[in-house]
């Protein structure tokens, strides 16, 4: 589940992160908003800490340092002018880093770059949704797992587990959703139940 710098004030992003992390997100990407200052960093402090008290990884958007300091488990960088290998270079082994893709070359290069993880999209939604046949080309391009993610909703999970994602990421299918903790169940037991099948 990602919860960007749109979703809420603080003590909002608590609430969703708490609703995610209860409601089968296996991980919880955020943007620390604003400098890595006192409260925003501890306030993020202590959602590591329940992130972790659950076993769910918690990866901070764009900014190493702080992911470093809050002791997260790694860092995203969301554009294709971001370099993995220089954020490899700053967190050294101890932290993951993702890079979202919209495109075989990028993801190749990524890889090349040394992330660990892919986001590649957006699928089926967004500005300039690269479809499943380029989402397939991308999974069978590169060695690190690839996430599928942008219009992911639970009747496309399996379609983009089928064509090689190891998993989904969501942000407002869920954090703008009616109820969301529905949402998230929903989508939690669409994955299971693909993940089942695929075995």
């Amino acid at each position: 589940v990602v919860l960007g710098e749109d979703a809420g004030d603080p003590d909002d992003r608590g609430s969703r992160f708490a609703v995610a992390v209860a409601s089968g997100a296996t991980s919880v990407r955020m943007t620390i908003p604003g400098p890595a200052v006192s409260r925003p960093v501890s306030r993020a402090a202590a959602l590591v800490e329940r992130a972790h008290e659950r076993g769910i990884a918690l990866i901070v958007d764009e900014d190493t340092r702080a992911a470093i300091a809050l002791g997260a488990d790694g860092c995203h960088l969301a554009g294709p002018d971001h370099e993995a290998r220089h954020s490899r270079l700053a967190v050294g082994q101890a932290l993951v880093v993702g890079v979202t893709v919209s495109s075989v070359l990028e993801a190749v290069l990524a890889a090349a770059e040394g992330a660990d993880y892919l986001e590649a999209g957006p699928v089926f939604e967004g500005t300039t949704p690269i479809g499943l046949e380029e989402f397939k080309a991308i999974c069978g391009a590169v060695d690190p797992p690839v996430v599928a993610w942008g219009g992911i909703r639970p009747d496309r999970v399996a379609e983009v587990l089928r064509a090689g994602a190891v998993g989904v990421a969501v942000g407002d299918e869920v954090t703008q959703a009616e109820d969301m903790e529905y949402a998230c169940l929903r989508l939690r037991a669409a994955v299971d139940q693909a993940s089942a099948l695929r075995v």
